[in-house]
């Protein structure tokens, strides 16, 4: 892989990787559940600005994660035992021992802060001292407390299923993601992992088993025409989406197109900035170096500033609407700050938990 597409590659990632926190970062209520955090509100400029940003642009950001994994995977890959072990054990320590990790993190900062009787009141759910040994280990094992995990827990099971995955990639080639789009674009679940996935790694073993040049092509005089497309599929989505459209499966599809149109656009746009190659500086390499950290870090401590402003400012509708946009903030330079420190004073611990990154 070449300088150019490495710093590509980070650069994106950092950006999905902020994303994916404002995907979690929405705070009003869009389906009645039991989670006491969100808050139902008349619909107004708050609601749809949230709906385009949350559910619209920022859910590229996983799927082309795992689409740079497949691809990454299967770079300069050779297809022997020797390879599938090498590429398995390598990532028991970037994925499978940082999940572990995390997803314990997550239920002993949560036993600590329900400890402290001022605190235990803003935990509406069940408590953790108050978990049966099954419920333990389900919720450190298959449903950590910190959600954004689950993209570990499915990116490692892919991993293991890497040999069936290499030798249908091999001999099906565009048959096999095709089929793989019935499923993802349908809602169709496959139990054990998800739809979104399975295909988008698949799309990226693709890329990289079958040596397509799509990746290093320059897309650059298709930018804009890409980036305009996208922001117009998704207003279409949201609009659909705030008029509670009849037709659920329209707007779905629609909402998957921009999806698609959305990793091209994003992925083209970065030729249109050639000068990033040349700005290099340790700050930038150092920031672009937390996105795993940060992705791992940011929950439950979005939760816990939403926690705190809505606590702070209220739940009026301009107090949403700034909650909304204070908590990512926060919550990213918190983790910065974090990383920073654990980086300087416990290295060895802070690339253990960041998966040698």
């Amino acid at each position: 892989m070449n300088t150019h597409l490495s710093l590509k590659i980070k650069l994106i990632s950092f950006f999905s990787m902020v994303l994916v926190v404002f995907i979690h970062s929405y705070t009003f209520e869009l389906i009645v559940d039991a989670n006491q955090d969100m808050v139902t509100t008349t619909k107004g400029f708050n609601t749809f600005i949230q709906l385009y940003l949350s559910f619209g642009i920022a859910r590229i950001a996983v799927p082309f994660f795992f689409m740079l994994s497949g691809f990454l995977f299967f770079l300069n890959f050779e297809g022997s035992s020797f390879d599938f072990l090498t590429k398995i054990k390598k990532r028991v320590k970037t994925v499978l021992l940082p999940y572990l990790i995390w997803s314990a993190w997550g239920i002993l900062f949560y036993l600590i802060l329900q400890s402290v009787p001022q605190l235990a009141t803003f935990f509406t759910n069940k408590l953790v001292k108050d978990y049966s040994l099954s419920e333990f280990l389900n919720t450190l094992f298959i449903n950590p407390i910190a959600p954004q995990l689950w993209f570990l827990r499915d990116l490692f099971i892919l991993v293991l299923l890497t040999p069936i995955l290499y030798y249908l990639v091999k001999k099906s080639g565009y048959v096999l993601i095709l089929l793989l789009l019935i499923p993802w674009a349908f809602k169709i679940s496959l139990v054990i992992i998800s739809n979104e996935a399975l295909l988008f790694f698949t799309i990226g073993a693709f890329l990289s088993i079958h040596k397509k040049t799509i990746i290093h092509k320059d897309y650059s005089n298709n930018a804009y025409l890409l980036i305009i497309t996208w922001l117009i599929i998704i207003l279409i989505k949201t609009i659909l989406q705030y008029q509670n459209f009849e037709y659920q499966l329209i707007t779905t599809l629609i909402h998957k197109l921009s999806i698609l149109v959305g990793i091209a656009a994003i992925w083209s746009c970065y030729e249109k900035f050639p000068k990033w190659d040349e700005f290099k500086s340790n700050r930038l390499t150092f920031i672009l170096s937390l996105s795993f950290f940060l992705f791992a870090f940011h929950e439950p401590f979005l939760t816990i500033y939403r926690k705190i402003f809505f606590f702070i400012l209220g739940k009026n509708e301009i107090a949403i609407f700034a909650t909304y946009f204070l908590t990512p903030i926060f919550t990213l330079l918190s983790g910065i700050l974090l990383a920073s420190f654990l980086k300087k004073y416990f290295t060895s611990f802070y690339y253990i938990i960041s998966g040698g990154r």
